[in-house]
């Protein structure tokens, strides 16, 4: 993967991300559960590892977290036998055409992988991914996120995919609303979200639905 290439789709994603009225601002963490997928020339079996990460979302779209991921993975070429694998990484997350309930993100960032073998051992890596969240809760969203890695010495972990919980300090029922609150671009008097018509000119007189009332024959709004 070209990460210089990966830095410029962040940044027209970002371009494409619409203005939140009241973004969820905050630190929030996210408990998960992943399967590492290693190279072919690796002696490591896909396995599954768990981790937490803990996180701070800025105002807009962008975030940052802290990502650890630990687990053990089956040797291909014993019979019996298993190899720590721990993960650290620290990425920045940028979201996009955010809704109220489906959140996608792009990530990029770096790291450390170990893994306990005697020919691999530590190294750092660069990592780049794609993820959605989709709220359960007022403060509480399901998580899921695909990685890709590349090692900086021996490269053996390549992708993972990862699930789980993600849950946001502060957030209330009250800032969701606030989220989502009434917006009336043509200033009709009908917020957006039951106008019918919008952008109509200013100083028409507009029905329930934000459409103009029809005039009669003596030139008057009925």
């Amino acid at each position: 993967m070209k990460y210089p290439s990966f830095f410029l789709l962040l940044s027209l994603i970002s371009s494409l991300t619409p203005a939140v009225a009241e973004p969820e601002k905050g630190i929030y963490v996210f408990p998960q559960a992943a399967i590492a997928d290693y190279s072919n020339i690796s002696e490591l079996e896909a396995d599954p590892l768990i981790g937490v990460g803990v996180g701070y979302r800025f105002m807009g779209p962008f975030a940052v977290e802290l990502v650890y991921l630990t687990g053990d993975s089956n040797i291909e070429t014993a019979d019996v036998g298993s190899a720590d694998v721990e993960i650290w990484n620290i990425r920045s997350l940028v979201y996009f055409l955010e809704s109220d309930r489906l959140p996608p993100f792009a990530s990029l960032g770096v790291g450390i992988q170990d893994i306990d073998l005697p020919d691999v051992g530590s190294e750092s890596q660069v990592n780049a991914g794609l993820g959605l969240r989709w709220n359960i809760l007022d403060n509480l969203d399901a998580r899921a996120s695909f990685n890709f890695y590349d090692g900086q010495k021996f490269g053996d972990l390549k992708r993972s995919l990862s699930l789980g919980l993600h849950y946001q300090f502060g957030r209330t029922a009250v800032q969701q609303v606030v989220r989502t609150e009434s917006v009336d671009s043509d200033n009709d008097g009908v917020i957006d979200s039951q106008d019918v018509c919008l952008g109509t000119r200013v100083g028409v007189e507009v029905d329930i639905r934000g459409c103009a009332r029809p005039a009669d024959t003596t030139g008057h709004f009925r």
